[in-house]
């Protein structure tokens, strides 16, 4: 549906359309619905990397976890489904059915062969089984969608957050506009207040303004926040001079520190199947008409799971690669910081880059950092996706024009070390879907990368290919990040921006470094502390 999308394409070696939702609720309205939840080690990294206090209002797992809970309504699943499929999961970790938050519920269907594929990694050595993915670790699991389950549709930011309170008199959306830029009151030695905004019509070009009360909150998403800070005359010196824009805070961090999953798909079939299966929705006409009366009629069966069928394991690197984790995390901490950035490229931006190889290093050699997330579709083929790349890209304005979609440029697999892990990515996988063990029930027939391609140089030259790899998964983060001034950071632990006053910024760009899971669980926590903290200011 390319009229709720921005037109936006990145640059660089990955040219791929970058997906933004222009709608009401935003990236939310046309995401996957998938809703599994990181793992501790990655909550925990956004507070090393400038957490503020810690514990139980800090940034990390502890500080996070009543924010999980609070961002979301859990259905559990269908008993029956939990028992022919030996679901795991424990609503402990969940919020209740109350209240207007996004739901996490379970699909009412699952493919025969998902159950085979989940019991497949037990023959994998290391593998460990968490009692439900909302409990923070690592291995194969289980996890709900974001699904309405009394209807069986979406459920997202504009269905809980936006219409059960549309009514209200302090509550004002404007739609089909877009802000241009935020509007600073400067006085001789005070830091610049932020006082309005200024948004145009998508339609006519009218320029209106609103002036704050109290403070200007921003909440663009990960594109566009950064740009429209640099359009405000908030971000890189260099860049704002170079469009024409007059400097109010030099911060060398806007629009830096990017960061997306990178993803490939392994070529394999699965030429022996338990009936009903993906193949035979597509080619058999008497089950095709089955599973079409059921969903008419009840709103279950194979449509009612669409998106949430394969099997899904995140592994930690002891477990991908046991012989090699211990080298290529001391690669990484080793790793000369700016090697792999823009020689212009901000000291401080490069200070923080450091401190992130060092908490990446030790997520390697942790045993509960979901390193890989792969999706195992139940008739053959996986999303491999590397959850940590080290690779930065950068989100700027266009100085040529300002006021058009701002210049994206993921810069995937710039840092070597990336092509180095899909290899061992790669090779997991090879040893799981070949095995010799139950696996074998569904006849697995592997065609890519091709079996023949056994280096490392092999490996990896098909890994980074333009036709295979994917720059993204639509999880942008990092643009705007919660770290400290001198290591390039963009806003404080309160959200509140660096070197100004009156302006927080609220969404996926404050979060520093990737979780190991899809994004908008995290996000929607990341929403329920920034709600706290505002709240506190009084």
């Amino acid at each position: 549906m390319p009229q709720l999308r921005f037109n936006i394409t990145s640059v660089g070696t990955y040219q791929v359309p970058v997906i933004v939702g222009a709608v009401v609720g935003g990236c939310s309205a046309i995401n996957a619905m998938a809703f599994p939840r990181g793992q501790r080690d990655d909550y925990d990294r956004w507070e090393e990397l400038g957490g503020g206090e810690g514990g139980e209002n800090g940034w990390g797992w502890k500080g996070m976890w009543r924010y999980f809970l609070k961002a979301s309504r859990f259905k559990e699943p269908n008993p029956a489904l939990v028992k022919q499929f030996g679901i795991r999961y424990d609503k402990k970790y969940w919020g209740s059915e109350n209240g207007t938050s996004v739901w996490a519920s379970w699909a009412n269907f699952q493919w025969p062969a998902t159950k085979i594929l989940y019991e497949a990694w037990k023959e994998i050595p290391g593998i460990e089984y968490p009692d439900d993915n909302g409990q923070g670790e690592s291995g194969p699991q289980w996890f709900p969608s974001s699904v309405d389950p009394a209807t069986i549709t979406r459920s997202y930011s504009n269905t809980a957050h936006y219409q059960p309170h549309k009514s209200r008199t302090n509550y004002h959306l404007i739609t089909e506009h877009k802000v241009s830029r935020i509007n600073f009151a400067t006085a001789d030695g005070k830091k610049p207040k932020a006082e309005s905004i200024t948004f145009v019509s998508r339609e006519t070009g009218e320029r209106r303004t609103v002036f704050a009360r109290k403070e200007v909150i921003l909440a663009a998403g990960a594109v566009h926040s950064p740009q429209i800070l640099q359009r405000s005359g908030v971000g890189p010196r260099k860049l704002l001079e170079e469009a024409g824009i007059e400097l109010v805070k030099e911060l060398p961090g806007v629009g830096m520190n990017f960061q997306d999953h990178t993803s490939l798909n392994l070529g394999y079939n699965f030429t022996t199947q338990p009936f009903p299966n993906l193949d035979a929705l597509a080619t058999n006409a008497t089950y095709q008409a089955e599973v079409d009366e059921t969903w008419n009629k009840t709103r279950v069966g194979p449509y009612s799971a669409w998106g949430n069928t394969a099997s899904h394991a995140l592994v930690s690197f002891p477990v991908i690669s046991p012989d090699n984790y211990q080298d290529l995390a001391n690669q990484i901490e080793n790793q000369d910081p700016a090697a792999y950035f823009p020689p212009e490229t901000h000291p401080t931006v490069i200070a923080g880059y450091k401190v992130h190889l060092r908490v990446l290093a030790k997520g390697m050699r942790s045993k509960n950092t979901g390193w890989i997330q792969i999706a195992n579709a139940p008739s053959g083929n996986a999303a491999l996706t590397n959850s940590h790349p080290l690779s930065r890209g950068t989100i700027m304005l266009n100085t040529s024009d300002p006021e058009c979609e701002p210049v994206v440029d993921y810069r995937a697999m710039t840092n070597p070390l990336d092509i180095k892990i899909f290899v061992e990515m790669i090779r997991l996988m090879r040893r799981y879907i070949l095995a010799d063990g139950i696996i074998k029930q569904l006849s697995p027939v592997w065609y890519n990368p091709p079996l023949e391609m056994t280096t490392d140089e092999e490996i990896g030259d098909w890994a980074k290919r333009t036709d295979v790899l994917l720059p993204t998964v639509y999880h942008a983060i990092g643009t705007c990040s919660k770290m400290p001034l001198e290591w390039g950071g963009v806003v404080s632990e309160d959200l509140r921006v660096h070197g100004v006053e009156g302006l927080s910024v609220v969404d996926a760009s404050i979060i520093p470094s990737l979780v190991g899971a899809t994004t908008s669980q995290s996000v929607y926590a990341v929403a329920e502390k920034a709600a706290d903290l505002i709240k506190a200011r009084g």
